[in-house]
């Protein structure tokens, strides 16, 4: 199966303007942001005020900051997505440029990395 360019970028912009898809995005981003307060809050409440091991609240001050930092980066790469649909022009306009895309999803991985070793 071979696809021309043009036939790629047409079938990549009809899923990315389906409304399932966007819904589906925009509710992981919310989920994203109320995690984003709610682990900040976590930290900063119960972990630093209890009376753990210090090495115990650090493994879990880094457990809940990766995942703080996965849910941020999860909403600029949906930011990053949003530019994309406000300078629509033609089929291949929707896809981000290698660059942030990989700066983005390098540090996500990294940050699931991360918590997966801390467990």
């Amino acid at each position: 199966m071979s696809e021309t360019l043009d036939e790629l970028c047409l079938r990549n912009s009809a899923t990315a303007f389906s409304i399932g898809y966007q819904l589906v995005y925009l509710i992981n981003v919310v989920l994203s942001l109320i995690s984003i307060f709610s682990c900040t809050c976590f930290i900063k409440s119960f972990i630093w005020n209890s009376t753990f091991h210090p090495n115990f609240k650090l493994l879990l001050t880094m457990y809940f900051f990766a995942a703080t930092l996965h849910s941020f980066l999860f909403t600029a790469s949906y930011l990053m997505i949003l530019e994309r649909f406000l300078e629509y022009r033609t089929a291949c306009d929707i896809h981000v440029t290698v660059t942030p895309y990989t700066i983005v999803h390098s540090l996500i991985a990294a940050c699931l990395f991360c918590g997966m070793m801390i467990q």
